[in-house]
């Protein structure tokens, strides 16, 4: 189902997740007062990732990825990467009756168990395939200095916004 364009349609539930949905979603307010609407006491969860950094990189490197992978991703609405204010704000404007919103820090450092090394290879693999040739070559070359142990330091930050929503006080 197309949860943006039909939003009535989600199944009633006492808990309803939204894990990096917001993102994907061109009136996320709209999407939130809609199951907010429903005033059937549930609940919304929502995790939505607002930052990422990995690395160490030279300066500038980073910077670089980030530009391209910006760019590339704007190409393809309508998905936001890491729209933290627009996130936030459906989340704070949100007609339910109590919201809680607050930010989660996910920090690692190598060697990675394996769960992270998965999750951040992953994430790596992603960033490759939408971002210049050059960049992509350049950061899978760091990946493979760094993952799954790697003989060089690395670390990874992550920072996101989680929010729960309540249609009742």
């Amino acid at each position: 189902m197309d949860i943006a364009s039909d939003p009535a349609d989600i199944p009633l539930a006492d808990l309803t997740l939204l894990f990096n949905v917001l993102s994907y979603v061109d009136e996320p307010l709209g999407l939130l007062d809609s199951i907010a609407a429903r005033c059937d006491g549930s609940a919304v969860a929502v995790r939505e990732a607002s930052s990422l950094r990995f690395g160490p990189m030279p300066a500038g490197r980073f910077d670089a990825i980030d530009v391209d992978l910006q760019q590339t991703v704007a190409q393809v609405p309508p998905f936001r990467l890491f729209d933290l204010d627009r996130t936030y704000a459906a989340l704070a404007g949100s007609s339910f009756a109590r919201r809680e919103v607050e930010f989660e820090l996910f920090e690692r450092t190598a060697p990675f168990p394996p769960e992270v090394g998965a999750y951040l290879d992953g994430t790596l693999w992603w960033i490759a395939d939408n971002i210049s040739p050059a960049n992509g070559a350049w950061l899978e070359d760091w990946r493979t200095r760094h993952q799954p142990v790697g003989g060089e330091p690395a670390y990874l930050v992550e920072v996101d916004v989680v929010a729960i929503l309540r249609s009742t006080g």
